[in-house]
């Protein structure tokens, strides 16, 4: 084999491998930018609290949720962000090469998490958290 062919060779075994990579830094700035994005998630009311559906599973859908709040967070700016973050990743992961167990990610909502009143003091601001468990973690009416 010529010099040209085993540079050829090459080229494409680094293609593939690169491919089955895991994430790289590209990953880790699109979660500091999400982070960043959603700051301290800080609430008064559960109404104040949503979900992003983030990046993308082997079987389509989203692979994970993070809650952020409306109270301080951008609602446009975070969308975006979560889509680049997913085309990216929809990219690196063609369907169907991914081991998965194929599953539905339902959102599991948000509400919003205060910590309990000391003495003699009032309720502060919470912080959005996802959901635990949707059966029993239900806001209370009123």
């Amino acid at each position: 084999m010529g010099n040209r062919h085993r540079f050829i060779f090459w080229c494409a075994v680094a293609c593939w491998v690169a491919a089955w990579l895991p994430p790289t830094a590209a990953a880790d700035d699109a979660t500091k930018e999400l982070g960043r994005l959603i700051g301290d998630a800080a609430c008064t009311r559960d109404a104040q609290c949503h979900t992003l559906a983030i990046g993308v599973s082997a079987c389509g859908g989203p692979a994970s949720y993070l809650a952020w709040s409306s109270l301080r967070s951008d609602a446009a700016a975070l969308r975006e962000a979560a889509a680049r973050d997913a085309a990216r990743q929809g990219r690196r992961l063609p369907y169907g090469r991914d081991p998965s167990t194929c599953r539905v990610l339902p959102d599991p909502g948000a509400v919003c998490a205060r910590p309990g009143p000391a003495a003699g003091t009032t309720p502060s601001t919470g912080r959005c958290r996802l959901r635990q468990n949707r059966s029993t973690d239900v806001a209370p009416t009123q």
